[in-house]
């Protein structure tokens, strides 16, 4: 790996080593390869092919530029403002040092700007097929414990998700979903066709037989959407989207065991909180908790500090006749996002966690595929986002740096051909 000296004046450092952008760019084009793969799969693999494209990315030349470039990109911006006012809250947090650990995570969107500058076009169908591909390896092991064809963690074929949980898989498998069938939509040969319609249905039912509810919503939303935006007579598209919607739902209802008990249960779940005022299921927990959030907003808009979102929960649960012990005791935090930031951070933080989603969706492509990606991967993110901690955990942290990133960057590579054209 070629490598440049840049000799100082004497007394200072006499030797600096800074790696050609033009080489570090090809090696982290190469590693991100094996980060998409890795993405579904392994965690230890994601976590190492991050630290060493960041690495690449860091002992880069020409920063100068790339500062110059990164100003000038609302989304890196938004991301930027997002952290700094989290970095800042931590002085009026109750723990120095949770505060810190509680931001450190975000080194996993170090990602999004390693990308920005240095993604080749060529390679944007690489990275996506081999993200579908590390999913394809997910889904037959998720099969191979739901059918008990071998044991895999004292996984059961109730709780088939094999390398991450429920929740997270089922999101990771209606954004594959939507990824084949863009694809599907662009393939040009009959064989081509027939392989992504085949990887569709492979991850539909790979998305009914696990049991995450969330992804269930999602899948829900983003077909529909999906076809609304591939089909330009709207009414049409929208009498298609219900159709094939409906057909979808009450397959998967008869014919998956995990979806029509998942399915029953959450009815009997919101059931309970009508009719009995009952919120010690596990929907109507997440539902208690979006309450007490709400209540822990109107007494303070300006926010608790980073880290201090369940702080005062006992209390809280308790004026409104929740089980504040259980909440207190058994949950970490308030299942959203949404509400978390705003409880840590105030409104401005929560204004600056909406414009990160702004700034994605209004991301300008001249190709429609990726406008409809975009489009769809910000309302899934969205609803993602309204169910649990998903710029905080890793598992849904990555998977928004990997697609929030390569959308940005295949945005900037599109808008910077149109301008040299």
């Amino acid at each position: 790996m070629p490598l440049n000296p840049v000799i100082k004046q004497p007394g200072k450092n006499l030797i600096s080593l800074k790696l050609e952008s033009a080489t570090a760019n090809k090696y982290i084009n190469y590693l991100f390869m094996g980060y998409a793969f890795c993405l579904p799969i392994s965690k230890a693999g994601t976590n190492l092919l991050e630290i060493l494209i960041v690495l690449l990315w860091v002992f880069s030349d020409n920063w100068k530029e790339k500062l110059r470039l990164y100003k000038e990109n609302p989304f890196i911006l938004s991301i930027s403002l997002f952290i700094s006012i989290s970095i800042i809250s931590i002085f009026w947090a109750n723990d120095f040092l949770n505060g810190l650990a509680y931001i450190s995570k975000y080194h996993h969107l170090l990602i999004i700007p390693a990308i920005y500058l240095a993604l080749e076009k060529k390679h944007i169908n690489t990275f996506l097929y081999l993200f579908i591909a590390g999913m394809v390896v997910s889904g037959v092991m998720t099969h191979g414990i739901y059918f008990e064809l071998w044991n895999y963690k004292s996984l059961s074929p109730s709780q088939p998700s094999a390398f991450m949980n429920r929740v997270d898989y089922s999101i990771y498998l209606s954004l594959s979903i939507i990824l084949v069938l863009i694809q599907l939509v662009n393939a040009v040969d009959l064989k081509n066709k027939l392989i992504h319609l085949a990887l569709s249905l492979f991850f539909m039912a790979t998305l009914f037989i696990n049991t995450g509810r969330t992804g269930y919503v999602t899948f829900i939303i983003a077909f529909a959407l999906f076809i609304i935006l591939s089909i330009k007579n709207k009414l049409k598209a929208i009498i298609i989207s219900m159709s094939l919607t409906s057909i979808i739902v009450l397959s998967a209802y008869y014919f998956s065991p995990n979806f029509q008990q998942r399915v029953d249960y959450t009815i009997d779940d919101i059931s309970g909180v009508v009719d009995q005022d009952n919120y010690k299921k596990p929907f109507s927990i997440r539902l208690s908790l979006w309450i007490v959030g709400f209540d822990k907003i109107k007494d303070n808009i300006w926010g608790y500090g980073i880290g201090n979102d369940m702080i005062d929960i006992q209390q809280y649960a308790q004026k409104r006749h929740f089980d504040g012990n259980f909440l207190a005791n058994q949950v970490s935090d308030h299942h959203n996002f949404f509400i978390t930031t705003f409880i840590q951070l105030g409104i401005i933080g929560f204004i600056s966690l909406l414009y990160i989603f702004y700034t994605l969706a209004k991301l300008k492509f001249t190709s429609q595929k990726y406008k409809i990606l975009n489009y769809i991967f910000v309302t899934v993110f969205i609803l993602y986002t309204c169910g649990g901690l998903t710029l905080h955990l890793m598992t849904s942290m990555v998977l928004f740096a990997f697609i929030g990133g390569l959308l940005n960057a295949t945005a900037y590579l599109e808008n910077n051909r149109v301008k040299q054209s």
